[in-house]
């Protein structure tokens, strides 16, 4: 597939079907992410997963391409906040981590490995929803959600369920400045993660 027809995808209100039939076509698509564009459909995450994807093989087409299609996949990273790129590094790790044990889950040779394996990418995956929320976040308020420090244990269920009932009274009667309400929410999405692992 020509950078030409990338180039053009990139430039056009970028249709998921489309994207994945163009970047299914070139010889250096990656099939793991071919068969997660086919399995999951179009999402906040499969979406930018193409597009970055899409960038990358405009960026290692030849030199007859020319050097400006290389210039819009490295802005973005440049332009980013060191907080914001630390994020991304660690969501990109983590998901290329879980993909390559979802693709090795039927070589593995005991049911054992494949528990720890299954294990391992519903972690990796928990964590990228995370990641997803923080930087939804920062969208929303120019800066990434609080630090929550809680002092109840996964294994308390009534307690978890005591304090998310609290801070929805809290977000909902919308008390406090500001900066609460806000570490309210973030707290709120800390203990219902904890709730429905």
């Amino acid at each position: 597939m020509s950078a030409i027809a990338f180039q053009a995808w990139l430039d056009s209100e970028q249709d998921f079907t489309q994207g994945v039939q163009l970047y299914a076509q070139h010889p250096a698509a990656r099939p793991a992410l071919v068969a997660l564009f086919a399995r999951a459909g179009t999402g906040p995450f499969t979406s930018k997963q193409l597009v970055q994807e899409i960038e990358r093989l405009v960026a290692a087409q030849p030199a007859d391409s020319g050097a400006a299609p290389a210039a819009p996949a490295e802005q973005p990273a440049a332009a980013q906040p060191s907080d914001v790129a630390g994020l991304e590094a660690e969501k990109l790790h983590l998901f290329k981590e879980a993909s390559n044990l979802h693709g090795t889950l039927r070589l593995l040779p005991t049911d054992e490995a494949r528990y720890q394996a299954a294990v391992t990418i519903k972690t990796d995956f928990r964590r990228i929803d995370a990641i997803w929320d923080a930087l939804h976040y920062r969208e929303q308020h120019g800066a990434l959600p609080p630090v929550v420090v809680s002092v109840i244990a996964d294994d308390d269920r009534a307690g978890l369920l005591r304090r998310r009932n609290t801070l929805r009274t809290y977000v909902s009667s919308q008390r406090g400045t500001h900066e609460k309400r806000a570490e309210w929410r973030a707290e709120l999405a800390d203990v219902e993660r904890r709730l429905n692992p």
